[in-house]
């Protein structure tokens, strides 16, 4: 007996993993971006988050997270971790568009306004948290969660802009 999967020759997507595989995409681009311009710019580190040494560990992070998420291996760590990388750059861009800087750093050469990626990451937080790691017990456990996850997606970037609203005063 053949797969679902082999009979009709496609691979079928889940919520799951069109976020996973976004975030992975995002991940793989950010360290693209960030290693080429360690590798051709000097950097003037005057602290922690602008040190070579650490910006150097940090694009071995980013390259070898968005390979994990890419290819889908242990579901529940992925989640977790996902959770925690995401939710760390949250903090992180919203510390430097609290401090005024221009830019967030974390495209390499590629200038993006703090205030632009901190609803991002946020966005991308609160879909990991909202739509689980995508394993058999999420998908028995939560009917609910896949037959409406887009419209629990769009009320979470509501819930994102709304705060990006309440940002956008504070700052």
């Amino acid at each position: 007996m053949s797969s679902p999967t082999a009979q009709s020759g496609r691979v079928r997507l889940t919520p799951y993993g069109v976020i996973r595989m976004t975030l992975g995409l995002i991940l793989l681009s950010a360290a693209a971006l960030k290693g080429h311009q360690l590798a051709t710019e000097p950097v003037a580190g005057t602290g922690l988050l602008t040190s070579r040494w650490f910006l150097i560990g940090v694009v071995e992070f980013e390259l070898f997270f968005g390979l994990w998420l890419w290819f889908g291996v242990y579901p529940r760590r992925t989640w977790q971790v996902a959770l925690l990388c995401f939710g760390t750059f949250g903090c992180v861009t919203l510390y430097k568009a609290l401090s005024g800087e221009v830019t967030c750093g974390c495209f390499g050469r590629v200038r993006v306004d703090p205030r632009i990626t901190f609803p991002v990451d946020l966005a991308m937080f609160c879909c990991c948290r909202r739509l689980g790691h995508g394993s058999k017990q999420t998908a028995h456990g939560s009917t609910h969660r896949r037959a409406h996850w887009q419209s629990d997606f769009f009320e979470e970037c509501s819930n994102v802009f709304k705060s990006w609203e309440t940002f956008k005063c504070l700052v």
